[in-house]
């Protein structure tokens, strides 16, 4: 496999020294297992999104673990992201298809408060 010496790739190992699980795995997991419990998991995910809170995931089958591994402003940003690149005719020109964007290095600036334009 060829290296790519041009980007920086940081892989945080999980506890079995695994590779982690992404965004969309764990939020299909947690889903899967909200579902099978009996909870609506779209209020649950929603209200441990908003909060922060994992007390909203069931710790049936170590759901709550799972979201504890993300980081709610990423899955935002994901959930952002994934509305608008289908249900926006605009996204295409607004945005970097990859997720490897320039922008990445504005990444921790973007947790402290929301990016603005120049113009304002």
């Amino acid at each position: 496999m060829p290296e790519d010496l041009e980007h920086t790739r940081i892989v945080r190992l999980g506890q079995d020294g695994k590779e982690p699980m992404s965004v969309r795995e764990i939020l299909l997991r947690v889903y899967g297992i909200l579902q099978e419990k009996g909870y609506n998991p779209v209020t649950q995910i929603a209200g441990f999104l908003a909060s922060g809170d994992p007390v909203y995931i069931t710790a049936h089958k170590n759901a709550r673990q799972l979201v504890r591994r993300l980081d709610t402003f990423d899955v935002l940003e994901e959930l952002v992201r994934f509305y608008l690149e289908h249900n926006s005719p605009l996204y295409d020109d607004a945005v970097p298809a990859s997720p490897d964007d320039p922008d990445q290095g504005e990444k921790a600036h973007r947790r402290r408060g929301f990016r603005h334009s120049p113009d304002d």
